[in-house]
């Protein structure tokens, strides 16, 4: 009951919970209020001695706190961590059993797991045991534990790919000896739900952490047949997707993968999936000599997980296939604003920048200046924007998003970092890689003045 009130206090006073060691006889401090107060429990007056605990309790907290260096970090809730929205019915899906392993120098804990057959998430903490440890694993220019010195790799690496192994650190989660860690991949395949490896390379040889990976989350294979350079695959789980498609050239390159939701609204795969460079969302291109096409794939994570009933409809160029029968087609055309266009950057200091007026044009999306305040505020996709003039900060339904370079007005228009195409959900890239040509960079006739980006919604 102590414990209770003890952790009670703790969040009314808004100290971080604590671990109570034994030496701490909670029954002795009991004792002590209660002879303090009065012997005569009956003429006791409860105000006072509500007071009395919570100062003697109080009292007793920061001593346990100077004497003692075992903290209950912040725990990290991996849903959350990588998914907005209410994720409290999909917490069956993380395994929280933890398992440990030590060589008396540092501990690695695998803290929790999220598995589906396309993509994984790992959460795991590393601890110095020793001074010399503890003080390798705090330096300050010690970004991070790097994937150099953690292994995550298939128990049997023939029945089980991953790559595009992404890591961040849970900075809330960090304690004085500890620091905790997300792995996580949206290019994972593993049929067979082979058992994990996971390894730190600071500890001795042999001490490593067997990671169950049964998946417990609904996954589908959906093969769209009819496209012109042969089927396309749709890889789907509630937490993201998988996608391929043949193209013949790679100008030709892009998903034209949309959902039409349950409600009839169809929306584009940037609406519903992260497109962070390197992070959740990734692509590769590969060459099949034999058929003499270009095979392009991509992945991603959802932004909230999204069960398979939320969706009517898979749409594929100009197909649209029933998501409960994909042999069920039939031919459709795509409003011109939610595919891809052109667009022609504003060239400030030997930088590309958005023209955010044309840009909102093409997109679709409202678009109010206001003089009087010098920002611009943007209706898209049901989401309200606000950019200010000489600010680095895009506000997206009040929530402020960094843009890293401030916002301004060049030659009449508001112009906005390369970032905003993140905050607001498209994709920006060149029509033509600058670096794609081998003649052009050898004589060097490449201008980043003749850069045209294609946008994607």
């Amino acid at each position: 009951m102590m414990n209770k009130r003890l952790s009670k206090l703790c969040c009314e006073l808004k100290i971080d919970s604590i671990d109570i060691e034994e030496k701490v006889n909670i029954k002795d401090i009991v004792d002590r209020v209660n002879g303090t107060l009065n012997t005569d429990i009956s003429e006791r007056k409860v105000y006072r001695r509500q007071k009395l605990i919570k100062t003697i309790v109080l009292i007793t907290v920061l001593l346990i706190l100077a004497t003692t260096t075992v903290f209950a970090a912040v725990k990290a809730d991996i849903l959350k961590l990588n998914f907005i929205g209410d994720t409290a019915p999909y917490t069956d899906f993380v395994d929280t059993k933890k398992q440990s392993v030590t060589d008396g120098q540092y501990r690695l804990t695998l803290e929790q797991t999220l598995v589906s057959k396309y993509q994984v998430f790992v959460v795991y903490t590393v601890e110095g045991l020793t001074d010399e440890a503890i003080a390798k694993l705090m330096k300050e220019d010690y970004f991070g534990i790097g994937l150099s010195e953690i292994s995550f790799e298939p128990k049997y690496g023939e029945r089980a790919t991953i790559s595009n192994l992404t890591q961040g650190e849970i900075i809330e989660s960090k304690t004085k000896t500890s620091r905790t860690f997300q792995l996580y991949s949206c290019s994972y395949f593993n049929e067979d739900d082979v058992d994990f490896i996971l390894r730190f390379a600071c500890m001795k040889e042999g001490k490593q952490i067997t990671v169950p990976m049964k998946c417990n989350v609904e996954s589908k294979e959906f093969i769209l047949e009819g496209q012109p350079y042969g089927n396309a695959i749709l890889r789907y789980s509630p937490l993201g997707i998988y996608f391929e498609r043949n193209y013949k050239t790679q100008n030709e390159m892009d998903t034209e993968l949309y959902f039409r939701m349950k409600n009839g609204e169809i929306k584009t795969c940037n609406d519903l999936a992260d497109v962070l460079p390197g992070g959740r969302m990734n692509s590769y291109d590969v060459f099949d000599e034999n058929l003499k096409l270009w095979r392009y794939g991509s992945t991603g994570l959802f932004y909230e997980i999204t069960e398979l009933s939320a969706f009517k409809s898979i749409i594929v160029g100009n197909i649209e296939y029933d998501i409960k029968d994909t042999t069920k087609i039939k031919p459709i055309t795509i409003d011109e604003k939610l595919r891809p266009f052109e667009l022609k950057p504003v060239i400030k200091d030997e930088t590309t920048w958005i023209p955010v007026e044309a840009l909102c044009s093409k997109l679709g999306a409202k678009y109010q200046w206001n003089e009087k305040t010098r920002s611009a505020k943007i209706n898209y996709h049901d989401e309200i924007y606000i950019l200010k003039d000489g600010s680095s900060v895009l506000l997206k339904n009040g929530e402020e998003f960094e843009l890293f370079n401030p916002v301004c007005i060049l030659k009449g228009q508001l112009i906005a970092p390369e970032y905003l195409a993140f905050g607001m959900h498209f994709k920006v890239q060149p029509k033509q890689e600058p670096w794609g040509s081998s003649e052009r960079r050898r004589v060097g006739t490449y201008d980043i003045k003749d850069t045209v980006w294609v946008v994607t919604p």
